[in-house]
């Protein structure tokens, strides 16, 4: 076993008693309530979990960048979906959905292919020229390359996308309701 692979994750422990104790440095970001009790703030990297496993959000990035016909890609995760972002290398016509799925599909373990692939022009910026990730986690609904919104297409879609519009909450109630009223067997988890 190669221990000195972990050891960087290993820090002096600055609550012991003893000298050379050490923690573990796990990437989760907490802090003391005024209880006591510890509450989750998130992840010191964008490590996130999907259906049980942990995924490197950069890794599916990584692999994205490669597709010759991908100038950059960002992968967020949103309610144990991924989605993936692309700006083309020139036009974005010359990529589909498609095109990027089979890529994922053959290069990447299944949990790790993201659910959905969203094509953008350029990606929104933040003043400091970082990506804003919370702007493209707002264009998750599926686009057209040049953008624009793509409607419900099905029976289903339609169902789905008239009950629930905007109102999460309200949909939430609604979802026995609309599924049986659409008559589809729909898998759990």
């Amino acid at each position: 076993m190669r221990y000195e692979l972990g050891s960087p994750k290993f820090v002096a422990d600055p609550f012991a008693r003893e000298p050379g104790a050490r923690l573990y440095a796990s990437g989760d970001i907490v802090r003391y309530r005024v209880d006591g009790a510890i509450e989750f703030l998130g992840r010191a990297d964008n490590q996130v979990k999907i259906r049980g496993m942990r995924v490197e959000l950069e890794e599916i990035e990584a692999v994205l960048a490669q597709h010759p016909a991908i100038r950059q890609a960002v992968v967020l995760a949103k309610k144990s979906r991924l989605y993936a972002y692309t700006v083309a290398e020139s036009d974005t016509r010359d990529v589909s959905t498609e095109q990027l799925r089979q890529w994922s599909t053959t290069h990447l373990p299944d949990r790790m292919v993201p659910a959905e692939y969203v094509l953008l022009p350029t990606f929104p910026l933040l003043s400091s020229g970082k990506v804003d990730r919370k702007a493209l986690l707002a264009r998750s609904a599926p686009t057209r390359p040049d953008g624009s919104y793509v409607p419900p297409a099905t029976d289903a879609e339609k169902s789905w996308s008239r009950r629930s519009g905007r109102r999460s909450l309200e949909w939430t109630g609604s979802a026995p309701r609309i599924i049986s009223s659409i008559s589809a067997d729909i898998p759990c988890c």
